[in-house]
């Protein structure tokens, strides 16, 4: 537990399944959050015109742990960090998570 806390942005080091986990959950209660108030936003009001700058805070926020967690997890299965850069396709995105979660480490 100390790791989640303490490494949130560290691209260097290994990531194993439990953490990819907690960081996989925590990004999804986020993005639902997230939607939450995009759903409440209504042009013609300024409060709600708040929640935008609330949306971008949430995501910005929990995005670049989930990346570093990312790359910690690619370099625990042994595969290279450059392929972090599918997370920007948005179908293989879910797929390329998905198998994050899934794999387990490669011999060298």
């Amino acid at each position: 537990m100390k790791s989640i806390f303490y490494y949130y942005s560290n691209l260097k080091g290994k990531a194993n399944r439990k953490e990819f986990g907690i960081f996989l959950i925590i990004e999804i209660i986020t993005t639902l959050v997230a939607l939450v108030l995009l759903s409440r936003i209504n042009i013609n009001e300024l409060d709600s015109l708040m929640n935008l700058i609330y949306i971008n805070l949430i995501i910005g926020v929990s995005y670049v742990p989930f990346l570093a967690v990312c790359s910690r997890r690619l370099n625990y299965l042994n595969y290279p960090s450059y392929l972090i850069f599918l997370i920007a396709i948005p179908l293989i995105k879910q797929i390329f998570i998905i198998l994050l979660l899934l794999l387990n480490p490669r011999k060298k």
